[in-house]
């Protein structure tokens, strides 16, 4: 896989999972719809516009260094070279994403997810693939090992997640994993995939969950990943 197939899926799984948690942590889980009016979905990010992007770097920055630097010692040598006086959240987030075509990518994608959710949507996958596609990037071309892509996504949809709970004060409220699986299984779609999956309402959930991992060893990643990232968080 490669960088810029797998950045703007990273992005876009931070804004889906930040949504969720921010819906998730405003809404009595008794009292919440199964869908979040437009309105109601414009409101809550508007209520939080100035802190997504301190909420992205925070969430994304170590997911987006672990695809585009073999190593974490390339990346502390290139922070340690830089000015320390310039070394802000957008910065930051520029190191991460180490050449100036990945960091527009990311910047561009940035853009249409929050575009979308100030029309009230989360970016559906159907919306994602008319720009992330096959044509403007190859989907398996690429030096970047699928298991390094999926932590990286894992990373990006559970601290998203934490993140918009967090901006709502419920980020001590325990994870509900089933919130969890959802944007796993909606996001390893535009990590592995160049469609969206077509997902029957009888398939089981390890059966999704290969679905859209593609295979044993990938699925495998993901979980192990979701864990750890989980067991960080509560620990911190």
């Amino acid at each position: 896989m490669n960088s810029p197939r797998i950045t703007p899926a990273i992005v876009r799984a931070f804004f889906s999972a930040f949504v969720e948690g921010i819906v998730e942590g405003s809404l009595p889980l008794s009292d919440r719809p199964q869908e979040v009016e437009p309105r109601q979905m414009k409101q809550l990010l508007l209520e939080h516009y100035g802190e997504v992007a301190q909420y992205l770097y925070e969430s994304v920055f170590d997911a987006l260094a672990i695809v585009n630097y073999s190593s974490p010692d390339l990346l502390e040598k290139r922070l340690r070279e830089a000015d320390p006086t310039s070394l802000d959240a957008m910065t930051m987030m520029k190191h991460a994403c180490r050449t100036d075509q990945l960091f527009q990518l990311m910047a561009d994608e940035y853009r249409r997810n929050f575009y979308a959710i100030l029309a009230g949507h989360v970016m559906t996958k159907e919306e994602y693939f008319e720009v992330i596609n096959e044509e403007m990037c190859p989907l398996m071309a690429g030096k970047i090992e699928e298991k390094t892509a999926i932590r990286a996504l894992v990373m990006a949809v559970i601290r998203g997640y934490q993140s918009g709970r967090k901006a709502v004060k419920a980020h001590e409220k325990q994870m509900n994993v089933v919130c969890i699986y959802r944007l796993l299984v909606d996001n390893m779609q535009t990590l592995m995939h160049n469609s969206p999956v077509e997902t029957p309402d009888d398939m089981d959930l390890n059966e999704l969950f290969l679905a859209v991992c593609r295979s044993p060893e990938n699925m495998n990643t993901m979980l192990e990943t979701m864990q750890q990232v989980m067991q960080g968080l509560a620990e911190t």
